[in-house]
């Protein structure tokens, strides 16, 4: 398992995109009958997204993110309140 997560890590965006499709793609297509074959296939989606939204944390970490500012936030987690003139 280990092996075959440092795999999926490795490939670039577009490939995680192309595996989730196939996953996505073979569930739909399996019958109702096989629901521990579509067990493993959902966790396998979720890997998916769980490794997706790592490396896009990564790159935002880096500053290769999206772009957008940052919010400001509170002692309480708020976003701080402006004060108007």
């Amino acid at each position: 398992m280990k092996k075959k997560l440092e795999e999926l890590r490795s490939l670039s965006h577009d490939e995680l995109m192309k595996k989730l499709d196939e996953y996505k793609k073979t569930l739909l297509s399996l019958p109702d009958t096989e629901k521990a074959k579509a067990k493993v296939i959902k966790k396998n989606i979720a890997r998916l997204y769980t490794i997706m939204r790592e490396k896009k944390a990564k790159n935002e970490h880096d500053g290769v993110g999206s772009g957008k500012a940052k919010v400001k936030k509170s002692k309480k987690g708020k976003p701080a309140q402006t004060k108007k003139a």
